[in-house]
């Protein structure tokens, strides 16, 4: 049943973020056309830039920019609109008549939104791509032989592992935190100042989670052993690291708890 719910979920997401992730890639490639021109006549024919090419040049800059503030504004808008509009509005009165559990709704829609943060993300990275291979000369090949010789895809490869759990257990987090604060925020004591009650209450988690967060890695870092690299760097061990990616694993699954367990006891629909 989960697959299924992610599957609709998917659906009813992408109807916005595809045609949106088609216009940034395109607009990316429309960008990199115009810029390689510019880059061509202007460093390798000597000819200077024309004020008209320059403006549309400006202009499809500000508009890709814009795109990608839209972008993230939106993939966060609608993780907290698909939550609150199927579970906590009019809706949830049918969602919640579904032969399924509370926790695989929550679940369907936790992971749907961390799908199309991860999917937005990637759109961002392959339009400065696009933009790099187009319109400056970049060549992919090039690019990895670059990370190569400074060891960046073996050497470093576990710590960009580490960064990049570590920003998608973040992002985790900051969707459950708001999960949380909207069902708290239905509650019958606060049910005519719901808005405001999420607002406070998403501020207030986040204090506490930054708190705990801050006492662990505290506590850590006085107790951490510094190991020396082949190239005599001494770094802090990954110990640090992969506690606190435990602890904050352990933040995503109380947030998850909690939410789950008002929906099962606390849930109000009127």
């Amino acid at each position: 049943m989960l697959g299924k719910l992610m599957k609709y979920e998917f659906k009813a997401c992408g109807r916005i973020f595809f045609p949106l992730y088609l216009v940034i890639l395109v607009l990316s490639a429309i960008n990199g056309v115009n810029l390689g021109v510019n880059f061509k006549n202007e460093l390798v024919d000597g000819i200077p830039m024309d004020p008209s090419a320059y403006n549309i040049q400006t202009t499809l800059t500000f508009v890709l920019f814009a795109l990608f503030i839209a972008l993230f504004v939106i993939t966060i808008v609608l993780a907290i609109q698909r939550f609150k509009k199927n579970l906590l509005d009019d809706e949830g009165y049918l969602m919640f008549t579904l032969p399924v559990k509370s926790s695989s709704l929550i679940l369907s829609k936790f992971l749907i939104a961390l799908i199309y943060g991860i999917l937005s993300a990637l759109v961002a990275v392959l339009s400065f791509l696009i933009i790099g291979v187009i319109g400056g000369g970049v060549s992919i090949v090039e690019l990895f032989q670059s990370f190569a010789q400074v060891n960046l895809l073996t050497e470093g490869g576990e710590f960009i592992v580490y960064m990049i759990l570590a920003l998608l257990i973040s992002y985790g987090i900051f969707i459950l935190t708001i999960y949380l604060s909207l069902s708290v925020g239905q509650f019958p004591q606060l049910s005519k100042h719901r808005v405001a009650a999420g607002v406070i209450i998403f501020f207030i988690i986040n204090l506490i989670v930054s708190k705990i967060q801050n006492i662990v890695g505290s506590n850590i870092s006085n107790n951490v052993v510094e190991i020396e690299l082949t190239n005599n760097i001494t770094v802090s061990s990954y110990t640090y690291l992969s506690v606190s990616l435990i602890i904050s694993v352990l933040i995503v699954l109380v947030l998850f708890l909690l939410t789950n367990w008002i929906l099962n006891k606390k849930l109000n629909l009127e």
